[in-house]
């Protein structure tokens, strides 16, 4: 789903098909957002990474790694961050992860990268399983 997501976002962009965007109703930062990623798609190629910056290849938290870094040199420009450690669990772990989550949102957000976020969270009428 991601690689379609992905290439739909670059036939966008490439083709110049929109010029604007579809919401009349988005808010500011949406357009700002579109703007910009419609700007810098015609000279550079920009992806995305779930769970970039929180592991990978032999590594778990690191401090400001990523694979794609590693091999790119340089971060994905969207990250994803899911919500699943904020329920099910004690207060005190989803304390925990939501400050991890915080931490990845600023520091994407400081790099100039775009966070998304997912929810998987556990069903309470099948005792937590999905």
């Amino acid at each position: 789903m991601k690689t379609i997501s992905l290439f739909l976002i670059a036939v966008i962009f490439t083709s110049n098909a929109f010029s604007q965007t579809i919401d009349k109703k988005a808010t500011p930062e949406t357009v700002a957002l579109f703007k910009n990623l419609k700007e810098l798609s015609k000279n550079h190629t920009l992806f995305a990474h779930q769970h970039a910056t929180e592991y990978g290849h032999g590594w778990y938290g690191d401090e400001n790694r990523s694979d794609v870094k590693s091999v790119c040199g340089s971060h994905p420009a969207m990250i994803g961050v899911d919500f699943s450690g904020f329920s099910g669990r004690p207060q005190e772990a989803v304390d925990r992860e939501k400050e991890k989550v915080r931490k990845n949102v600023v520091d994407t957000y400081n790099r100039g990268g775009v966070t998304t976020a997912a929810w998987h969270f556990n069903n309470p009428v099948s005792a937590g399983g999905f």
